[in-house]
């Protein structure tokens, strides 16, 4: 049982966490562009856009030549504004990718998928997508990473804060200082309170009768794992966040990230390293760090870890940091306090944003204008050349007679000649000389 004391310290701190919840809506108003991202749908284009009979006809000329436009798509997607063509937005957006027009995709069409799906969709639908970049490829620019990031810190969705966080180290994007912070801080609110990284979904199975299945397999590949976009654990890929965002600053927090880092990958040896580095030169680290590695450390089972030598001399490191007074301040603030000194600097994100929607607006046009001349041009060069087999046609009817021993070697040499059939070798005769007698045939008598 709680003493009322630890009772009251435990509702108090939980109403502090409740406070805190609401307060990580760092980016203003005017930064998220909802005012300048609405008005793409006042352009003539998109309003002349009738969702229900473009999505028709890109289905039907998918389904008959298997291809699809980029710039259909790109203008599908800018003029989605509800819920009610979520899917087939995400549809189309798949069957491009399949297709060959993949590479032409417009880098609005990566933005509206994003902000569309981010306003009307479901949250965790939205991020499926973007971790499947096999079957979707859409991979969001460095708006649209602050963006994420911000509404989901906003709805105390730390799961998916840091899930936005990952997928900038699987591409390697952290060339915004804005950005670094956004992401260690989601990355921290998750590991200080984690959830189910990705959701269950319910399996039919059946009974298992004991019969060994067979399945038919083209070829089996050889396994293999390239430790970047095959990790799905979460802590690896948080781990390896942290480790990229650490080696890629001179934050005061660089070694901090670098240590939880390296212990969330389960190097041990790297970490007991940094920790005796720290004692020796009474380097100082987070207090939320040290607990999170503590408790990272201390939650693992296995034997094999848990009795090698470097993980033992990493509990016993941790705990003299503590004894030693080597742990100070609180990593969330420092964070909290980082992000809102770079807020100010992230404007110019915002007026770039503005300038790129303009400037997007006009490629669209412009590329519809190619699409709609190569159209034409083909259906002029397509009936050119129907006149030209026509003419051809009525020339040769009215000149049958003239042409008449032409058009019969014409015909003889279409014919398809086969080649004889080979029916083996042929037998030789039986020599029969003069002086041969023929065997005499007796009638037998059959019995009756």
């Amino acid at each position: 049982m709680w003493s009322g004391t630890r009772y009251s310290r435990a509702l108090l701190n939980y109403g502090k966490s409740l406070c805190r919840v609401w307060k990580h809506d760092f980016m203003s108003a005017s930064f998220k562009c909802e005012e300048e991202w609405n008005n793409r749908l006042k352009s003539s284009l998109l309003q002349k856009v009738n969702l229900n009979n473009m999505f028709y006809e890109i289905d039907n000329k998918h389904n008959q030549s298997k291809t699809i436009s980029a710039v259909d798509v790109d203008i599908f997607v800018n003029a989605v504004s509800d819920d009610s063509h979520i899917d087939e937005m995400e549809d189309i957006i798949h069957r491009l990718r399949m297709s060959c027009e993949a590479t032409n995709i417009f880098p609005s069409t990566h933005h509206a998928f994003i902000r569309t799906y981010l306003a009307h969709g479901e949250p965790n639908e939205l991020m499926r997508v973007l971790n499947d970049r096999l079957n979707y490829g859409i991979f969001p620019d460095i708006f649209c990473y602050i963006l994420l990031m911000d509404h989901f810190l906003d709805k105390g969705d730390y799961r998916n804060a840091a899930k936005v966080a990952t997928l900038q180290m699987l591409q390697e994007e952290f060339s915004n200082d804005l950005l670094k912070y956004m992401s260690v801080y989601s990355c921290y609110k998750y590991l200080s309170s984690p959830t189910e990284w990705d959701e269950k979904t319910e399996e039919t199975t059946e009974k298992d009768d004991g019969e060994e299945i067979k399945v038919r397999v083209k070829y089996i590949r050889n396994p293999y794992f390239d430790n970047h976009f095959d990790l799905r654990d979460p802590h690896s890929l948080i781990g390896k966040t942290l480790l990229m965002i650490g080696n890629s600053t001179d934050s005061p927090v660089k070694n901090d990230l670098i240590l939880l880092g390296n212990t969330l990958l389960q190097e041990w040896n790297t970490t007991t390293v940094l920790v005796n580095t720290a004692l020796k030169n009474k380097q100082v680290f987070t207090e939320t760090t040290v607990n999170l590695v503590n408790k990272f450390v201390c939650d693992q089972t296995d034997d094999s870890i848990t009795k090698d030598e470097s993980y033992q001399e990493l509990k016993n490191g941790l705990e003299t940091l503590k004894s030693e007074n080597l742990v100070a301040n609180n990593m969330l603030e420092i964070l909290e306090t980082k992000i809102k000194q770079e807020i100010p600097v992230s404007e110019t994100v915002a007026q770039e944003q503005i300038r790129v929607y303009d400037e997007w607006e006009n490629n669209r046009e412009s590329s519809l204008r190619e699409e709609i001349d190569k159209l034409e041009k083909a259906n002029k060069l397509k009936s050119i050349k129907e006149k030209k087999q026509e003419l051809l046609d009525r020339e040769q009817e009215l000149y049958f007679f003239d042409h008449e021993d032409e058009i019969d070697i014409t015909i003889e040499n279409k014919k398809v000649r086969y080649p004889k059939k080979w029916l083996g070798k042929k037998k030789k005769k039986k020599h029969v000389t003069e002086d041969y007698v023929p065997p005499e045939i007796k009638k037998q008598r059959s019995s009756s």
